[in-house]
């Protein structure tokens, strides 16, 4: 029997060789396709890593930005507390401020009461002054009479022991019997002449009268006031002057004599503040001469002429007392 031999012929050798080799170049081309794919996947990763990255930059600033902002916001708040403890405080000075307010309020309105009960009291010592007064002037006249009954009588007395009877000596007068009675009038207090020097300085000759006024140096400011509305009749000052001259007599208890300068001040200087204030003062003096009646009628008159006065509410008040 014939066996046959696995011999290849060139032939089939170089087909299994092209075979083979067809084979590789197949799984060649399929690997550089996946490693093209894969490059390219890598590449797309890079860009995504590259994204995240920046990303990540971002997001870290942001961070940053945010821990700042959270800085700031602490730092305001601990501000803001503080702020408002110092409010806090400052809230209960003013409470403690408006509870001290309100004691000198009170400590006020008892003042009031005390200077009216010491008012009334004043006006009724002023009545029984008054009543003294005339007591004393009637009992002054009656000794006047006296006086010049006594006189009379001493004359006649005086007549008839130098006459005395014939062969004797004349008798002089008994010095007890000389009139030893010397009342005095009362006294009218008058302004010190005008100086007769003249006025150098205006405004220091005002506040030397002004200082003299506040000393109770009353006569001597009035003389001083009189010489400043007669050097300097149209001088800013002349109104103060006319008004602080009658403010003398008003304080020296001269009220008449006040009420006379204080209408002068209303009638030359109409529409001003100061003629307000004489005004208010000759109601004052009409309520401390017992005339209510005149008292209110010029008070009335302050309002509707001097709408906006700022011390209306003394004139109210006085109103006030009046009824």
């Amino acid at each position: 029997m014939i066996k046959k031999t696995n011999t290849m012929t060139p032939g089939r050798i170089i087909a299994i060789t092209a075979f083979l080799l067809f084979i590789l170049i197949l799984s060649a081309c399929s690997y550089n396709k996946r490693i093209e794919a894969l490059n390219q996947e890598t590449d797309i990763n890079k860009k995504n890593i590259e994204r995240l990255d920046q990303s990540s930059t971002a997001i870290e600033a942001r961070i940053m930005e945010l821990d700042s902002r959270m800085n700031t916001l602490t730092k305001e708040t601990e501000t803001n507390r503080g702020a408002m403890i110092k409010i806090g405080t400052e809230f209960k000075v003013l409470q403690d401020q408006a509870l001290e307010l309100n004691r000198v309020l009170v400590e006020i309105d008892s003042l009031n009461a005390r200077i009216l009960s010491l008012n009334n009291r004043v006006n009724s010592q002023k009545d029984m002054l008054d009543f003294n007064t005339e007591r004393v002037t009637t009992v002054y006249d009656e000794v006047l009479d006296n006086s010049i009954r006594v006189v009379a009588l001493q004359k006649e007395i005086k007549t008839l022991f130098e006459k005395g009877e014939p062969g004797k000596q004349k008798t002089p007068v008994p010095q007890a019997m000389l009139p030893l009675l010397e009342e005095k009038k009362p006294m009218v207090h008058t302004p010190p002449p005008v100086s007769s020097t003249p006025i150098t300085n205006i405004n220091q000759t005002y506040e030397q009268a002004m200082r003299l006024l506040d000393s109770y140096k009353y006569y001597q400011s009035i003389a001083l006031f009189d010489q400043i509305l007669n050097e300097f009749p149209n001088h800013d000052l002349a109104v103060n002057a006319l008004y602080w001259k009658a403010e003398g007599y008003y304080s020296a208890g001269e009220l008449v004599t006040a009420i006379v300068h204080f209408q002068e001040v209303v009638s030359k200087y109409s529409g001003t503040e100061k003629a307000a204030d004489a005004l208010t003062k000759i109601g004052m003096s009409y309520i401390k001469l017992g005339d209510p009646t005149r008292a209110k009628v010029v008070l009335d008159q302050i309002r509707k002429l001097y709408p906006a006065y700022v011390r209306q509410h003394i004139a109210d008040g006085l109103l006030r007392q009046i009824k």
